[in-house]
């Protein structure tokens, strides 16, 4: 199993992430946290809920372009220019969801990327709903 090198910077885009509670959340949390205690440098995309979301965690670094269960034009064009100016960085796509943020900025000239799929995404790929088409397309 290949390692980031120490003092790289990985930018992981989840559609969850605390305060909300989840296991997304709790994912994404866990593996930033890892990373970090190995001197990696770790930045989150990830949703605003409203009130302190600073991720208060050391190491971290919270962006809130994106809002939970509710993309903008305005929120997605954010994301992407953050992304395409970011391509220095490792991407994770913690989710199927943050995958299509990915995936679009990718088509725009961003960088590569990966994706984890969890849990019921994982049947849900091949469900005839034209979300998961769009998460097929994006993984």
């Amino acid at each position: 199993m290949e390692t980031i090198p120490k003092g790289r910077r990985v930018v992981i885009v989840a559609h969850e992430y605390r305060p909300f509670t989840g296991g997304i959340a709790n994912y994404v949390h866990e593996v930033a946290t890892t990373l970090a205690s190995q001197r990696v440098q770790v930045e989150i995309v990830a949703p605003s809920y409203g009130g302190d979301q600073s991720g208060g965690e050391t190491g971290l670094r919270v962006r809130r372009f994106l809002r939970h269960s509710h993309v903008t034009a305005a929120t997605l064009c954010r994301a992407i220019g953050f992304i395409l100016g970011s391509r220095d960085a490792v991407f994770h796509a913690a989710d199927i969801r943050s995958a299509v943020v990915l995936r679009i900025a990718r088509c725009l000239g961003g960088p590569p990327y990966l994706v984890s799929i969890h849990g019921t995404d994982v049947i849900g790929l091949w469900k005839p709903n034209p979300a998961y088409a769009l998460a097929r397309w994006a993984c």
